[in-house]
């Protein structure tokens, strides 16, 4: 009974906050409307995977389904370098490393001494991913990075 009344209590506790300033959730709602973008099959990021279930090197590619800001979640394919007899479907979070890492005034120093061009920067993305190998019945995940590339 107790824990009833306290989650009562923290219910209404929560609605009064929000209806005192509800500013904040439609600054929130419109952050999110403003900073994500919906793709399909407009973009693709061949790279790295790495296997962390059995330790196994991969190869594929993703493509980008939704964005926000310097965040997206991708879906593509991967199989294995040394074992080529399966296709996984994934899916997959990614960072886009290097348009985050472009926003920072010492990094583009660092480029521009190393006489980079800076645009090559924002291709560059990092993340993680989860996919199930039907074949052996279980889920396989890790990390993998890319250069992306847009079909625009």
């Amino acid at each position: 009974m107790k824990r009833y009344l306290l989650t009562l209590v923290i219910l209404v506790g929560l609605c009064a906050i929000l209806k005192a300033d509800d500013s904040i959730p439609k600054q929130v709602w419109t952050d999110i409307q403003s900073s994500s973008t919906l793709h399909i099959l407009d973009n693709g990021t061949p790279g790295f995977f790495y296997d962390f279930a059995d330790h196994e090197m991969m190869s594929g590619a993703t493509t980008e389904i939704y964005k926000y800001r310097h965040f997206s979640g991708d879906f593509g394919l991967v199989r294995s370098i040394e074992n080529r007899d399966r296709v996984i479907p994934i899916i997959g979070v990614n960072i886009h490393l290097g348009s985050f890492l472009a926003r920072f005034d010492t990094v583009n120093q660092i480029i521009t001494n190393l006489k980079l061009n800076q645009g090559l920067l924002q291709y560059f993305v990092a993340g993680a991913w989860s996919g199930q190998d039907f074949n052996a019945n279980k889920t396989r995940y890790g990390f993998y990075s890319g250069f992306r590339a847009e079909f625009k």
